[in-house]
């Protein structure tokens, strides 16, 4: 890694989306900030654990069952709802016997059919869920091909995240051998299992899953073209070592460290931002940030 690329670019970026937040929870008048991009369109936190609904999932699943063996699995069931009102309906999945799960099912089904019936949203759009070509409703997809199959491994999943000092990397692989969870969605579990199960894991700081976004993200510091494409391999170790070169940067501003997968949605949001300042395009989400 080249020593001029856009580190300090991508870190006044990083800088100023977390000022909006500090400003916003301090009560502060808009605008939180003078840039024009970050007052039109929404740009997530730069850190995840500060987000609206993660900080949901981790008040009312995460913490109340951070000893649960099954954790992973109700993480799992989070992340593809991702919407806290439909999940505090269909409630937190306890199958401990095949009674319990059943139940849960039903309960799943139920919950889902009464809030599509009342014209209700049901998931988050953050995270594109679909039933990868099969001609199913969603919510049944999911049941189906991807909560039934996971279970039935329960104990294979488990046994590795038990392991002591087991690696974010080799959790994510296991789980991106399963119906339906590719590396973005294994990541967004790892990403909650690392704050409860995993935070012992020897690389916490230094992995992270690569995604369109990022790789876009990375290309652009790096002085790339921005569609380059990349081998993980390569794309982590380079993010490795951008996180070493904005790592000083952040401790010097006083604002909590950076971990792999916190940089990597910052590149993924940096992407977003540079779209929109060359004119490349525009993110779908508006933000009422001005005054």
């Amino acid at each position: 890694m080249e020593k001029d690329i856009r580190v300090e670019e991508l870190f006044e970026f990083i800088k100023a989306r977390h000022q909006i937040y500090v400003a916003k929870q301090a009560g502060q008048p808009k605008p939180w900030t003078d840039d024009k991009i970050l007052q039109t369109y929404r740009f997530c936190n730069v850190y995840r654990e500060l987000d609206t609904v993660t900080q949901w999932i981790t008040k009312n699943w995460r913490e109340p069952h951070a000893k649960d063996p099954h954790l992973w699995f109700a993480m799992t069931v989070a992340r593809f709802i991702n919407l806290p009102e439909t999940l505090a309906e269909i409630g937190y999945p306890t199958p401990t016997g095949k009674a319990n799960l059943s139940k849960w099912k039903q309960n799943f089904l139920s919950a889902i059919r009464i809030r599509q019936a009342a014209g209700e949203l049901v998931y988050n759009s953050a995270y594109i869920v679909s039933t990868n070509g099969r001609k199913m409703l969603k919510h049944e997809y999911l049941l189906e091909q991807v909560f039934n199959p996971l279970w039935d491994y329960a104990d294979v999943v488990e046994g590795d995240i038990a392991v002591p000092r087991n690696t974010l990397a080799n959790i994510h692989e296991v789980l991106c051998g399963f119906q339906g969870l590719g590396s973005f969605m294994a990541a967004q579990v790892i990403a909650d299992l690392k704050h409860s199960q995993l935070k012992k894991a020897p690389d916490w700081w230094t992995w992270a899953a690569s995604g369109p976004g990022s790789r876009r993200g990375l290309n652009r510091v790096l002085h790339r073209d921005k569609d380059t494409p990349w081998r993980e391999l390569a794309w982590l170790e380079n993010l490795q070592i951008l996180h070493e070169r904005i790592s000083g940067m952040v401790t010097a501003e006083e604002i909590p460290q950076l971990d792999a997968q916190n940089l990597q949605n910052c590149l993924c949001e940096f992407d977003k931002y540079e779209r929109v300042r060359l004119g490349e395009g525009r993110p779908r989400s508006l933000y009422p940030g001005a005054s």
